[in-house]
């Protein structure tokens, strides 16, 4: 722990904390570089830890740290990320981090250009967040999280990671008893806007994986991705989730039924129950609760796709206007192999204020009609089996206005203090 007093506070030279501080960032930074950073501090506080590393690509090195002010609330740390500028440093964020017991809870690491930062939520629950700063952006980058939950009477530990640059997720549950590995998959986590949303540039939309990572089946004889290839995005409002789905097929095959056909496979998981059973393991659905929509594609010309919808039973209640009639789909054919599949699916087919459903999909591309079964497979799960939501990543709808990271363009930061300045806007 070092108490830093600001730099133009003209610390006395015989200041212990304040000269352990400025050796060691003597050690990487010039005198004049130390003290930029120590006077980006609050006038009191006291420093737990830093980290010095390249957040911005741009191989200058920067710094992490954490304090905490005299005057700051109980438990809480601020943790500084300053980005390198020639002699100075700017400060980007100060991120606010609780802990429960010791200051140590809250830890940092500065790797392949990515800032970690790490803190315990509760017992044997801890997370981490993955900060860059790149291009003028400051997003968060990934996070991760370690739980335990209950499944009968036994404990189980439960991981997450959720890649933001990519919007792939990955999750594992094992037993905490002898650490045997219950159920693990990786998937995309595929972000649903608001009609009319515009997207960030630095936001990977449309989702796509088009290496051979992406293939489910078939990648022996996969030629690359013009050959099978699915980029995936979606978007929703009040009546209805659009999902749309980049296709990338040398040649359409039609067949009499689906499986002599080129087709999407939408799966959804409308009960919205857990992957686990209560003796550990994954459940096997009632084929009644899950909502399946199968597209063929037809030949991208004179043969019009067919949309085939498995709906749970409870949604088809209604004779006269059961719900899986309102699902509508449309293929449109672009240059080249290259085709757009647009799903339409009413929300209420799902429960009313669901904001994480589980899904997934594939596209399933025959390339010899007389041998349906070889047939090549990329989907949006490495594991994708339309009958076991267990194997399914999952949607989650975004409130207006929302992103589905942290995020702060750094130029629009600059723009608007340069017209303060120069009295252009008010303070």
């Amino acid at each position: 722990m070092l108490c830093v007093p600001r730099a133009d506070a003209a610390p006395a030279a015989d200041s212990l904390e304040y000269a352990a501080f400025a050796v060691r960032l003597r050690a990487v930074f010039t005198e004049e570089q130390a003290r930029a950073i120590i006077s980006k501090l609050p006038p009191k506080c006291k420093v737990y830890g830093y980290d010095i590393g390249d957040i911005s690509s741009d191989s200058l090195p920067d710094v992490v740290l954490s304090y905490k002010a005299d005057d700051a609330p109980r438990r809480e740390l601020g943790v500084a990320i300053l980005l390198a500028e020639g002699k100075d440093f700017r400060p980007v964020r100060t991120l606010a981090r609780t802990y429960i017991s010791e200051p140590i809870e809250v830890g940092f690491s500065i790797d392949e250009g990515v800032c970690h930062i790490t803190r315990k939520r509760g017992e044997y629950n801890w997370e981490i967040t993955g900060y860059t700063a790149r291009g003028g952006v400051f997003r968060q980058a990934d996070y991760w999280e370690t739980s335990r939950v209950r499944s009968g009477g036994a404990s189980v530990g439960f991981e997450q990671h959720t890649d933001f640059r990519t919007h792939r997720s990955s999750e594992s549950y094992y037993r905490v008893s002898d650490g045997k590995v219950l159920l693990k998959h990786e998937a995309t986590a595929l972000p649903v806007y608001p009609v009319g949303t515009k997207i960030s540039s630095d936001d990977a939309i449309p989702i796509a994986d088009t290496t051979y990572r992406s293939l489910v089946k078939g990648s022996s004889s996969w030629s690359g991705p013009d050959d099978c290839a699915l980029f995936s995005s979606a978007v929703y409002d009040t009546s209805h989730l659009y999902l749309t789905f980049r296709v990338l097929d040398d040649r359409l095959l039609s067949g009499a039924d689906p499986e002599h056909s080129d087709r999407m496979v939408l799966c959804f998981d409308p009960s919205l129950q857990k992957k686990l059973e209560g003796t550990g393991k994954t459940r096997v659905p009632d084929e009644n609760t899950l909502l399946r929509i199968t597209v063929l594609l037809g030949d991208g010309a004179k043969m019009p796709p067919v949309v085939m919808v498995s709906a749970p039973a409870e949604k088809e209640k209604d004779s006269r206007r059961p719900v899986s009639r309102l699902v509508k789909a449309k293929v449109e054919k672009e240059s080249g192999g290259v085709y757009m599949v647009t799903c339409t699916v009413p929300r209420q087919m799902f429960p009313r204020d669901a904001i994480s459903i589980p899904f997934s999909a594939g596209y399933y591309d025959i390339d010899m009609p007389e041998h349906p079964e070889w047939v090549t497979v990329a989907a949006t799960s490495d594991d994708f089996d339309p009958a076991r939501p267990a194997t399914y990543g999952r949607l989650y709808l975004l409130e207006a206005g929302a992103v589905p990271f942290e995020r702060e363009n750094l130029n629009v930061r600059s723009l608007l203090a340069r017209m303060q300045r120069a009295g252009v806007v008010g303070g």
